[in-house]
């Protein structure tokens, strides 16, 4: 469920039921007895209602990835694990050469999907992606009284407001909190070793968050904080993931900038698949396509961008709502003029236009 604890949230909410109804998606609005009956652990205390899906859940990623692995490997797939690629080469015939530290391997196609090391992927082929890593923390609490006993888990929460979200994890909770004093990632360089590690805990930037979400889940205030977890996610300069065909390249194709890989990899998959064997998809793919962002997104400015989505991660958009960070990047020559005149600008690729 998302709460809604704004009359703006509650409107977007009508909006969004109506366009999954378009959808085949059936969500449904709740009212604030009804969110709080579902999952008794949420105050109810500022409760506008709860956007419920009824389908949403969660997976065990390292079961998932195991099981994906074992099917892909079924149909013929290899996989090689620990094997650094420490080169990219493409041979007149456009094969290409993928060089490891075990050897080099021959392949018609490449897929980069690199994650937080997509910029070290793309240095070796004089491609700059727009991704930038954030630090996100996520807390796991001790059990939690109210859930022992209790026959099935309360449904998952994300507010928009408070910028958190839970789920339960045994007995107790994970909440993942989206702070306001975010730090990027990797910005000096990644460290090699770097790779079932996580970055250290700095629970007291959280603190300044912490306040509103222990007032809507009051259980937090009762039990101790059994483990923190630090680790990077990418962002990309419009918050977008980039996938498909790499531009002015041939068979190089992209999958980056996918901050829940888990949810969505299923999805972007069937699209690359597609794209790779027909050349196109049964959908529009314009807001994946690596085009939409030009060379104007240098390091500095989708660093800007990348910490004011990760402080808008559970805010949606609203209507001729364009977020400053960065701006203005690219203007036209009557920019001046405009602005003098009290014009409002929106953003398209960088460039400042007047939007009414």
């Amino acid at each position: 469920m998302r709460l809604l604890t704004d009359q703006d949230n509650v409107d977007a909410s009508h909006h969004i039921i109506s366009v999954a109804k378009g959808l085949g998606i059936d969500f449904d609005l709740l009212d604030p007895a009804e969110a709080v009956r579902r999952n008794p652990l949420v105050s109810g205390d500022g409760l506008l209602g709860a956007l419920w899906d009824d389908l949403d859940g969660d997976i065990d990623p390292a079961q998932l990835c195991q099981a994906l692995a074992r099917r892909a490997r079924k149909a013929g797939a290899e996989i090689n694990r620990n094997c650094p690629v420490t080169g990219l080469t493409q041979k007149p015939g456009n094969e290409w050469i993928v060089h490891t530290d075990r050897g080099d391997i021959a392949a018609e196609h490449v897929v980069i999907a690199a994650g937080y090391r997509v910029g070290e992927i793309g240095g070796m082929l004089d491609i700059g992606y727009p991704v930038i890593a954030m630090e996100h923390m996520y807390f796991l609490t001790e059990d939690i009284p109210d859930l022992a006993g209790r026959e099935g888990r309360v449904p998952m929460v994300r507010c928009p407001c408070d910028s958190f979200y839970t789920r339960q994890e045994r007995q107790g909770l994970l909440v993942g909190i989206y702070e306001h004093n975010c730090r990027t990632f990797g910005m000096d360089g990644i460290d090699p070793d770097f790779v079932n590690a996580l970055c250290p805990d700095d629970l007291d930037r959280l603190l300044p968050r912490m306040a509103p979400i222990f007032e809507r889940l009051p259980c937090l205030g009762n039990v101790g904080i059994r483990s923190v977890v630090n680790g990077p996610i990418a962002y990309v300069a419009d918050a977008g993931p980039l996938v498909g065909k790499q531009p002015g390249r041939r068979n190089l194709w992209s999958t980056n900038g996918i901050r829940v890989g888990i949810g969505e990899g299923g999805g972007y998959g069937k699209m690359l698949a597609q794209m790779m064997v027909h050349g196109e998809t049964e959908w529009d793919t314009w807001q994946l396509d690596l085009r939409r962002i030009t060379s104007f997104a240098n390091t500095e400015y989708t660093a800007l961008k990348a910490v004011e989505d990760y402080r808008h991660q559970f805010r949606w958009h609203m209507p001729h709502e364009h977020r400053p960070a960065g701006r203005p990047a690219k203007t036209p020559p009557l920019y001046p003029l405009l602005q003098a005149k009290g014009a409002a600008f929106g953003v398209v690729n960088g460039w400042e236009r007047t939007s009414f």
